[in-house]
């Protein structure tokens, strides 16, 4: 059976490695988290069900087009104020984590982002596409806790969320939602 293509969602990646770094000084954070991705990597891509190196990182736009389109876009978000400045806060070491995978396409891994879309819809397009390529065995591991990405699901392209350690493919979809 051919090696899957692995997709991580980069955005979730950093944002999960964020809150998992725990009491990191502001000046060693930065490192833990980018740490904490890049761990996250090899650990994915070393899972028995995986075990493939044909690593995919994807990255939000830093302009998106569905807020230009729709600015109500995840409005709907409450946060208090201390909520908001905390956030702000730590987009700044989001952003550096995000920047530096973003540069280690020298490394071998193949990374894409597209002026104006969010991962979830590039990962969604490569989906789309991987799906009939292969008539027989996987094809493509979707790596996020989105689930709007769980329409994705094929016979050849599965969803996993590291943080709960759980793999969906098409019949775990469906028994797990309908």
């Amino acid at each position: 059976m051919p090696k899957p293509w692995v997709m991580f969602d980069c955005s979730y990646l950093a944002w999960r490695g964020l809150h998992s770094t725990g009491n990191l000084t502001q000046d060693d954070l930065r490192e833990g988290v980018l740490t904490h991705c890049l761990d996250q990597i090899l650990q994915v891509c070393s899972h028995a069900r995986i075990n493939s190196n044909r690593v995919l990182l994807f990255f939000d736009s830093r302009k998106s087009h569905r807020r230009r389109v729709y600015p109500p876009y995840k409005a709907n978000r409450q946060r208090t104020r201390e909520q908001r400045e905390e956030h702000e806060k730590y987009r700044e070491v989001v952003g550096y984590v995000l920047d530096k995978l973003y540069t280690i396409s020298a490394a071998g891994f193949r990374v894409y982002r597209q002026t104006g879309l969010e991962c979830d819809d590039l990962i969604a397009q490569l989906a789309k596409q991987l799906s009939p390529l292969m008539a027989n065995g996987l094809c493509g591991v979707m790596v996020t806790a989105d689930k709007d990405l769980l329409q994705c699901i094929t016979d050849n392209v599965i969803w996993y969320n590291p943080t709960k350690k759980k793999f969906l493919d098409r019949l775990a979809f469906w028994v797990e939602y309908t």
